[in-house]
């Protein structure tokens, strides 16, 4: 979480965006994006995997649902 602090202390505008996911883990894409993002520290590199990473949960869970 200190990471999410500097950066939002840094950047308050994209607060509200970076504390989304971390908020309600939802799904593993976001469990995941949220531990990248606590590795790298890096807003962009971040909603880069969680888009990534949300995405093939959804798909996942979209395929699960056609079976």
């Amino acid at each position: 979480m200190t990471s999410a602090f500097r950066l939002t202390r840094k950047n308050p505008v994209l607060a509200p965006v970076f504390l989304i996911p971390t908020a309600e883990n939802r799904n593993r894409g976001q469990r995941f994006a949220y531990l990248a993002r606590k590795a790298s520290g890096s807003l962009a590199v971040s909603l880069f995997l969680s888009s990534i990473l949300t995405h093939k949960a959804h798909k996942m869970a979209f395929i699960r649902q056609l079976k």
